[in-house]
């Protein structure tokens, strides 16, 4: 057959499969939609607001790797874990709610999907693992480093976990000033709250030195992420300016050594007293000592400390489960459900509206589901800069 006869069967036999799709869409109109992104409230603070000031949007999202994506983890997903139905989901968020600066962690598919997707929304991006965006029209990128935990010279590690922090300096467009947006996703294996608050440390360490190389005054420090933290542990307490407890100590002493698949049971928030203290590793920092070392900053404010009092308490399941106003989840899981995922602004920065948690309804039995695309929530505030 010639050329043209070849093109001519091809074209018949691609409109003969788009007759048929259309045909069985009419014969079974009850399919189920597509899955959609639920539509979460916004609360607006009460009291005073400053007159003087820049409000930005903020947003954290652990948008879940897809590499994480398995059956064994997620059994409840279904076709959630799909790639192509989660991606859509994902940026369909991230569409609806256009933060002016947003820290993404778990990305993968970076170069194949998010870059694409995220640059038709205006967001320059810089990403390494955890991705930061941010609206090119409004920023100029002064500065741009990583924090490789493993390497970092500050402290030696426990262990080896591949885990990195990021801090970048934005400058305002035509005004004086910025922001040092920092994003990281700390070491997630539970027992191992020694090693994660090194690198939380470790992390404040380099975004706080970035704010000074530019000008305390004038450049604001916005420390966000996936933690693995939940605001019963020491770190939370280090960030915010609480004292520590007992438990916290004893919980920092008895996790300063590396953890590994052997240790699936250990609980360092028990006080055992079988510890054996030889079982610490000599050479690693004692918490104190480490705090010395890295040094002192001023403490910070949650914004999502201010969830419970914001809360509708008509909803079903509304508590305070922590004891500090955080919500009971930023992660719902299969295995575990609980607060992992953070906003920390300068105790001077204003909160003006926050995004509030889901109902409880929408997010069970577990995440990803039909209303989200992600096992994490995603984080989101208009914050008043000073």
């Amino acid at each position: 057959m010639d050329p043209a006869t070849i093109e001519e069967r091809r074209q018949a036999k691609r409109a003969l499969r788009e007759e048929k799709k259309r045909l069985q869409k009419q014969q079974c109109p009850d399919l189920a939609p597509q899955p959609t992104p639920f539509r979460r409230a916004w609360r607006s603070t009460s009291g005073a607001r400053p007159i003087n000031g820049r409000s930005i949007t903020l947003m954290t999202y652990n948008i879940l790797a897809q590499t994480l994506c398995q059956r064994f983890i997620h059994p409840t997903a279904g076709d959630m874990l799909k790639w192509k139905t989660r991606r859509r989901m994902v940026m369909e968020e991230i569409a609806y709610y256009q933060p002016d600066l947003m820290c993404l962690q778990e990305v993968d598919n970076y170069d194949e999907f998010y870059k694409e997707a995220l640059g038709k929304l205006g967001h320059e991006t810089k990403r390494h693992g955890c991705l930061i965006g941010y609206q090119g029209d409004a920023w100029d990128q002064m500065e741009y480093r990583t924090i490789d935990y493993d390497n970092d010279t500050l402290c030696k590690p426990t262990q080896s976990t591949g885990n990195i922090g990021q801090v970048i300096a934005l400058a305002f467009k035509n005004q004086k000033g910025g922001v040092i947006l920092g994003n990281t996703h700390l070491y997630w294996r539970p027992p191992s709250t020694y090693e994660r608050c090194r690198q939380g440390l470790i992390y404040r360490h380099h975004l706080m030195g970035l704010q000074q190389k530019f000008c305390q005054e004038d450049w604001v420090p916005l420390m966000v992420g996936d933690f693995n933290t939940q605001p019963s542990d020491p770190f939370y307490s280090i960030v915010t300016g609480r004292p520590f407890t007992e438990t916290h100590l004893h919980v920092l002493e008895t996790s300063r050594r590396p953890f590994e698949d052997d240790d699936p049971d250990y609980d360092p928030s028990k006080l055992d007293r079988d510890y054996d203290p030889a079982k610490a590793c000599p050479d690693l920092i004692d918490i104190r000592h480490l705090l010395t070392h890295i040094g002192p900053t001023p403490p910070m404010q949650s914004v999502y400390s201010h969830h419970h009092d914001l809360w509708d308490h008509q909803q079903e399941g509304s508590t305070d489960f922590y004891g500090v106003g955080e919500p009971d989840y930023t992660n719902c899981a299969h295995v575990f459900k609980g607060t992992l995922d953070y906003i920390f602004i300068p105790v001077q920065a204003v909160l003006l509206d926050l995004l509030m948690l889901p109902p409880h309804h929408t997010i069970q039995p577990a995440l990803p589901n039909q209303h989200f695309g992600s096992d994490h929530v995603c984080l989101m505030a208009k914050i008043l800069l000073p």
